[in-house]
């Protein structure tokens, strides 16, 4: 009984250490992530978090949308790459090719004007990866 408490003394300890420094350098924002993700039998975040967290908008004077290359709507992917892609629960694939769009599919309910989430879409490094597999 004696290590019993012991041990939840120091694991109160450990976590009021944590919690305070939590609040004295300004990551309070570790809570929501906590309760966001662990609470809800999550391991990390997903991509549809941009609820949890304030967002904004980066207004662009002059966006240039993409150029789409002739061949866009022709190509198919070939079953093993749909099959690898689906396996994984991509949600979007695209492939630009001399800055223009060649390629482009999507999952689920998301489409070409779905909001991407910064830090939860894998690095560009491995979607280069991935194309050289």
């Amino acid at each position: 009984m004696k290590r019993l408490f012991t041990f939840l003394k120091w694991l109160f300890i450990i976590t009021a250490l944590f919690v305070l420094h939590a609040y004295l350098t300004g990551n309070t924002h570790i809570f929501k992530a906590f309760g966001d993700t662990f609470l809800k039998g999550r391991l990390g975040p997903t991509v549809d978090t941009k609820s949890t967290f304030p967002t904004r908008i980066v207004d662009n004077a002059k966006p240039q949308p993409w150029q789409q290359d002739s061949l866009l709507g022709k190509i198919n992917l070939d079953s093993k790459w749909t099959d690898h892609l689906e396996k994984y629960k991509t949600l979007g694939f695209l492939v630009i090719r001399n800055n223009k769009v060649l390629y482009e599919k999507y999952w689920q309910r998301y489409n070409s004007s779905s909001i991407p989430i910064p830090g939860v879409l894998p690095s560009p490094l491995s979607a280069f990866s991935l194309a050289w597999q």
